[in-house]
Protein backbone atom coordinates (compact mmCIF):
# COMPACT_ATOMS: atom_id res chain seq x y z
CA UNK A 1 0.00 0.00 0.00
CA UNK A 2 1.51 3.68 -1.03
CA UNK A 3 1.59 5.87 1.62
CA UNK A 4 -0.30 9.32 1.44
CA UNK A 5 2.62 11.31 0.76
CA UNK A 6 3.95 9.42 -2.18
CA UNK A 7 0.48 8.79 -3.64
CA UNK A 8 -0.08 12.99 -3.12
CA UNK A 9 3.03 13.59 -5.47
CA UNK A 10 1.81 11.42 -7.64
CA UNK A 11 -1.29 13.61 -7.99
CA UNK A 12 0.30 16.97 -8.10
CA UNK A 13 0.19 17.09 -11.58
CA UNK A 14 -3.25 15.81 -12.46
CA UNK A 15 -4.60 18.18 -9.50
CA UNK A 16 -2.88 21.60 -10.79
CA UNK A 17 -4.26 20.36 -14.73
CA UNK A 18 -7.72 20.35 -12.53
CA UNK A 19 -7.39 23.56 -10.83
CA UNK A 20 -6.52 25.17 -14.28
CA UNK A 21 -9.63 23.71 -16.10
CA UNK A 22 -11.66 25.68 -13.43
CA UNK A 23 -10.12 28.64 -13.25
CA UNK A 24 -10.63 29.09 -16.77
CA UNK A 25 -13.75 28.29 -15.97
CA UNK A 26 -15.22 31.41 -15.41
CA UNK A 27 -17.89 31.23 -12.67
CA UNK A 28 -19.25 35.23 -11.93
CA UNK A 29 -23.22 35.54 -10.99
CA UNK A 30 -24.85 36.89 -14.14
CA UNK A 31 -28.90 36.60 -14.91
CA UNK A 32 -30.19 33.37 -13.70
CA UNK A 33 -31.71 30.98 -16.15
CA UNK A 34 -33.80 27.80 -15.97
CA UNK A 35 -31.61 25.41 -14.16
CA UNK A 36 -28.96 28.02 -13.33
CA UNK A 37 -29.81 30.29 -10.94
CA UNK A 38 -26.54 31.90 -10.56
CA UNK A 39 -26.47 32.17 -14.13
CA UNK A 40 -24.97 29.89 -16.96
CA UNK A 41 -21.20 30.60 -16.28
CA UNK A 42 -22.03 29.09 -12.62
CA UNK A 43 -23.80 26.19 -13.77
CA UNK A 44 -20.94 25.50 -16.19
CA UNK A 45 -18.76 25.34 -13.59
CA UNK A 46 -20.70 23.60 -11.51
CA UNK A 47 -21.25 20.98 -14.31
CA UNK A 48 -17.30 20.97 -14.63
CA UNK A 49 -16.81 20.30 -11.10
CA UNK A 50 -18.99 17.73 -10.35
CA UNK A 51 -17.56 16.11 -13.18
CA UNK A 52 -14.13 15.99 -12.08
CA UNK A 53 -15.30 14.52 -8.73
CA UNK A 54 -16.84 11.33 -10.61
CA UNK A 55 -13.62 11.02 -12.65
CA UNK A 56 -12.11 10.28 -9.44
CA UNK A 57 -14.70 7.85 -8.34
CA UNK A 58 -17.31 9.40 -5.85
CA UNK A 59 -20.46 9.87 -6.15
CA UNK A 60 -22.31 13.41 -7.15
CA UNK A 61 -25.39 14.92 -6.88
CA UNK A 62 -26.39 18.24 -8.54
CA UNK A 63 -28.80 19.72 -6.27
CA UNK A 64 -30.85 21.95 -8.71
CA UNK A 65 -27.85 24.42 -9.77
CA UNK A 66 -27.60 25.71 -6.61
CA UNK A 67 -25.01 23.73 -5.27
CA UNK A 68 -23.35 20.01 -5.18
CA UNK A 69 -21.75 17.47 -3.28
CA UNK A 70 -19.75 14.34 -4.06
CA UNK A 71 -19.57 11.71 -1.45
CA UNK A 72 -16.65 9.13 -0.47
CA UNK A 73 -17.41 6.35 1.65
CA UNK A 74 -20.51 5.06 3.17
CA UNK A 75 -22.80 6.13 6.32
CA UNK A 76 -25.92 8.34 7.12
CA UNK A 77 -25.87 12.14 5.87
CA UNK A 78 -26.07 13.50 8.88
CA UNK A 79 -22.48 11.55 10.62
CA UNK A 80 -21.14 12.70 7.35
CA UNK A 81 -17.80 14.73 7.71
CA UNK A 82 -18.50 18.25 5.80
CA UNK A 83 -15.56 19.93 3.64
CA UNK A 84 -17.73 22.99 2.62
CA UNK A 85 -16.31 24.93 -0.52
CA UNK A 86 -17.79 27.27 -3.40
CA UNK A 87 -16.98 27.78 -6.93
CA UNK A 88 -18.24 31.29 -7.59
CA UNK A 89 -15.86 34.00 -7.77
CA UNK A 90 -16.12 37.90 -7.84
CA UNK A 91 -15.92 40.23 -10.25
CA UNK A 92 -12.69 40.24 -11.86
CA UNK A 93 -11.89 44.10 -11.87
CA UNK A 94 -9.55 46.27 -13.41
CA UNK A 95 -5.71 45.97 -12.94
CA UNK A 96 -4.57 42.45 -13.90
CA UNK A 97 -1.07 41.90 -15.40
CA UNK A 98 -2.05 38.35 -16.43
CA UNK A 99 -5.02 36.75 -18.08
CA UNK A 100 -7.87 36.43 -14.88
CA UNK A 101 -8.79 33.20 -16.47
CA UNK A 102 -5.86 32.03 -18.18
CA UNK A 103 -4.85 29.87 -15.06
CA UNK A 104 -0.68 30.93 -15.81
CA UNK A 105 2.08 29.46 -13.60
CA UNK A 106 5.12 31.62 -13.44
CA UNK A 107 7.58 30.77 -10.94
CA UNK A 108 5.81 27.94 -9.27
CA UNK A 109 3.02 30.31 -8.91
CA UNK A 110 -0.62 29.95 -10.21
CA UNK A 111 -2.53 33.70 -11.10
CA UNK A 112 -6.35 33.75 -11.85
CA UNK A 113 -9.42 34.65 -10.23
CA UNK A 114 -10.65 31.90 -7.73
CA UNK A 115 -7.26 30.64 -7.48
CA UNK A 116 -7.35 30.81 -3.73
CA UNK A 117 -10.92 31.68 -2.85
CA UNK A 118 -11.74 29.22 -3.19
CA UNK A 119 -11.72 26.63 -5.86
CA UNK A 120 -7.82 26.18 -5.34
CA UNK A 121 -8.67 25.04 -2.38
CA UNK A 122 -11.57 23.28 -3.60
CA UNK A 123 -9.50 21.11 -5.80
CA UNK A 124 -6.88 20.21 -2.98
CA UNK A 125 -9.99 19.03 -0.83
CA UNK A 126 -10.90 16.81 -4.10
CA UNK A 127 -7.53 15.54 -4.26
CA UNK A 128 -6.84 14.84 -0.65
CA UNK A 129 -10.08 12.65 -0.88
CA UNK A 130 -9.03 11.12 -3.71
CA UNK A 131 -5.56 10.17 -2.70
CA UNK A 132 -7.33 8.38 1.10
CA UNK A 133 -9.68 6.41 -1.99
CA UNK A 134 -6.26 5.25 -3.35
CA UNK A 135 -4.08 4.53 -0.11
CA UNK A 136 -7.18 1.96 0.94
CA UNK A 137 -7.53 3.65 4.31
CA UNK A 138 -10.94 2.75 5.88
CA UNK A 139 -13.61 5.63 7.00
CA UNK A 140 -15.26 5.06 9.88
CA UNK A 141 -17.96 7.43 8.37
CA UNK A 142 -18.87 9.32 4.94
CA UNK A 143 -16.71 12.68 3.69
CA UNK A 144 -18.89 15.35 1.62
CA UNK A 145 -17.47 17.76 -0.54
CA UNK A 146 -20.30 20.38 -0.59
CA UNK A 147 -19.44 22.54 -4.06
CA UNK A 148 -21.72 25.65 -3.18
CA UNK A 149 -22.30 28.39 -6.00
CA UNK A 150 -23.38 31.77 -4.40
CA UNK A 151 -21.20 32.33 -1.23
CA UNK A 152 -19.40 35.72 -3.14
CA UNK A 153 -23.39 37.04 -3.05
CA UNK A 154 -25.95 36.03 -0.67
CA UNK A 155 -25.36 32.31 0.74
CA UNK A 156 -28.68 31.32 -1.73
CA UNK A 157 -27.02 28.31 -2.75
CA UNK A 158 -26.60 26.84 1.12
CA UNK A 159 -29.87 28.08 2.26
CA UNK A 160 -31.48 25.93 -0.54
CA UNK A 161 -29.42 22.92 0.13
CA UNK A 162 -30.20 23.30 4.23
CA UNK A 163 -33.81 22.86 3.01
CA UNK A 164 -33.51 19.95 0.46
CA UNK A 165 -30.15 18.00 1.77
CA UNK A 166 -29.98 16.30 4.97
CA UNK A 167 -26.76 18.94 6.92
CA UNK A 168 -23.85 16.88 8.22
CA UNK A 169 -23.40 18.20 11.72
CA UNK A 170 -19.77 18.62 11.58
CA UNK A 171 -17.33 19.79 9.07
CA UNK A 172 -14.77 22.29 7.99
CA UNK A 173 -14.60 24.68 5.18
CA UNK A 174 -10.51 25.61 3.53
CA UNK A 175 -11.00 29.17 2.25
CA UNK A 176 -8.08 30.79 1.14
CA UNK A 177 -4.80 31.27 3.41
CA UNK A 178 -6.36 31.63 7.00
CA UNK A 179 -5.63 30.34 10.03
CA UNK A 180 -8.32 27.78 11.93
CA UNK A 181 -10.89 29.32 13.52
CA UNK A 182 -14.21 28.06 15.00
CA UNK A 183 -16.69 30.44 14.46
CA UNK A 184 -17.18 34.06 12.16
CA UNK A 185 -18.28 36.77 14.05
CA UNK A 186 -20.76 37.95 11.70
CA UNK A 187 -20.47 40.34 9.26
CA UNK A 188 -21.70 44.32 8.75
CA UNK A 189 -22.29 46.39 6.10
CA UNK A 190 -22.11 50.45 6.71
CA UNK A 191 -22.97 53.21 4.79
CA UNK A 192 -21.24 56.22 5.89
CA UNK A 193 -21.70 59.96 5.16
CA UNK A 194 -21.04 63.30 6.66
CA UNK A 195 -21.28 67.20 5.48
CA UNK A 196 -18.73 68.43 3.35
CA UNK A 197 -18.28 71.76 2.17
CA UNK A 198 -19.23 72.15 -1.73
CA UNK A 199 -18.50 75.64 -2.60
CA UNK A 200 -16.81 75.80 -5.91
CA UNK A 201 -17.13 72.28 -6.15
CA UNK A 202 -18.39 69.98 -8.70
CA UNK A 203 -18.10 65.28 -8.60
CA UNK A 204 -17.49 64.56 -11.88
CA UNK A 205 -17.37 60.75 -11.33
CA UNK A 206 -16.24 58.25 -8.76
CA UNK A 207 -15.10 54.98 -8.18
CA UNK A 208 -14.39 52.63 -5.69
CA UNK A 209 -14.72 49.45 -7.04
CA UNK A 210 -17.39 46.90 -8.00
CA UNK A 211 -19.10 45.20 -4.61
CA UNK A 212 -18.16 45.80 -0.94
CA UNK A 213 -16.86 42.47 -0.45
CA UNK A 214 -14.11 42.77 -3.13
CA UNK A 215 -10.83 44.93 -2.12
CA UNK A 216 -10.80 47.58 -4.77
CA UNK A 217 -7.22 48.05 -6.33
CA UNK A 218 -7.45 52.14 -7.04
CA UNK A 219 -10.57 54.41 -5.66
CA UNK A 220 -10.74 57.22 -8.11
CA UNK A 221 -12.89 60.48 -8.39
CA UNK A 222 -12.92 63.41 -10.87
CA UNK A 223 -13.96 66.78 -9.04
CA UNK A 224 -13.89 70.43 -10.84
CA UNK A 225 -12.96 72.65 -8.48
CA UNK A 226 -10.88 76.14 -8.13
CA UNK A 227 -7.47 76.65 -7.60
CA UNK A 228 -7.36 76.74 -4.01
CA UNK A 229 -9.22 73.57 -3.99
CA UNK A 230 -6.66 71.51 -6.03
CA UNK A 231 -3.83 72.95 -3.95
CA UNK A 232 -5.30 71.61 -1.02
CA UNK A 233 -5.51 68.23 -2.87
CA UNK A 234 -1.96 68.41 -4.10
CA UNK A 235 -0.19 69.18 -0.45
CA UNK A 236 -2.57 66.15 0.79
CA UNK A 237 -0.74 63.89 -2.24
CA UNK A 238 2.65 65.66 -1.08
Amino acid sequence: MKQLDEILQDLQQPMLETLKEWIRTPSVESEPEDGAPFGKDIRRMLDTALGSCEQLGLKTKNVNGYAGHADMGEGADEDALAILAHLDVVPVGDGWTREPFGAQVTDGKIFGRGTSDDKGPAVAALYAMHAVQQAGIPLKRKVRLILGCDEESGWEDIAYYKQHETMPRSGFSPDAEYPVINVEKGMLGLELSAPVSHEGLKVLSWSTGERTNVIPGIASALIEGNEDFAARIKDIGE
